[in-house]
């Protein structure tokens, strides 16, 4: 008896960064996108 492929679903691996470094009197803004499973799903 053959076992059937195993099945999975990844739903919700994105995220999005904001982030705000500060010197001084100057803000620099960075915004990142990013997804956490890539690596898995290849």
């Amino acid at each position: 008896m053959s076992t059937p492929p195993l099945r999975v679903l990844v739903a919700g691996e994105s995220w999005i960064k904001h982030t705000i470094h500060m010197k001084g009197f100057d803000q620099f803004h960075s915004t990142e996108y990013e997804e956490g499973a890539g690596v898995f799903l290849d």
